[in-house]
């Protein structure tokens, strides 16, 4: 074969193999920022599951100091205000919320780096929220009939249960309403 002829735009191997694993954390990040376990859930409600993927993302920062993005700055000035909390309010001040915050704050980074690279396609992007609707739809029929049945409830985070009042896969029922939004809005 001609290496002149050789198309520039086909991607390698190792090419593929990044952007899948990309493509494979991209989803988990969709995922577990958007759901909430029983079992990964402790008696404070943290969700163990996000600060896991959080963790990563503050690994997997410094692999991509090569790119840099405008919307990223802003990103950067808010974690340097957060120090002002700490001189204006040392007394409220909570090195875990702040820890918490830059975590957070990484991960949106490294999100926001892999959208600009184009990592995730559209089309899987779609699959991911319909497949997370169709599982808060799916998580909330079975709580639902647990409760009809007298069942134990599957995937009850909060001890305190109301009728019906379930939470589904968000940490709490009144969460489950603004999280569904966001995913129908996304998806359309």
């Amino acid at each position: 074969m001609n290496p002149m002829l050789h198309n520039v735009n086909t991607p390698t191997i190792a090419q593929n193999t990044r952007s899948g694993k990309a493509a494979v954390y991209m989803t988990l990040l969709l995922f577990l920022f958007s759901t909430a376990f029983s079992f990964a859930s402790g008696e404070d409600q943290r969700n163990y599951l996000v600060i896991g993927i959080m963790g990563m993302s503050c690994l997997l920062f410094p692999l991509t100091f090569g790119k840099f993005y405008s919307g990223e700055l802003y990103v950067y000035l808010f974690c340097l205000s957060l120090p002002m909390c700490l001189i204006k309010n040392p007394e409220s001040f909570r090195e875990s919320t702040f820890a918490y915050t830059l975590m957070f704050a990484l991960t949106f980074v490294i999100y926001l780096r892999m959208l600009h690279s184009r990592e995730l396609p559209f089309r899987s992007y779609q699959k991911i929220l319909k497949f997370t609707l169709y599982a808060y739809f799916i998580v909330l029929l079975i709580q639902q009939f647990c409760l009809l049945a007298e069942l134990p409830i599957f995937n009850l985070i909060l001890s305190e249960t109301a009728e019906f009042k379930l939470n589904a896969l968000s940490p709490e029922p009144s969460h489950s309403a603004r999280i569904l939004t966001i995913l129908l809005y996304s998806f359309i």
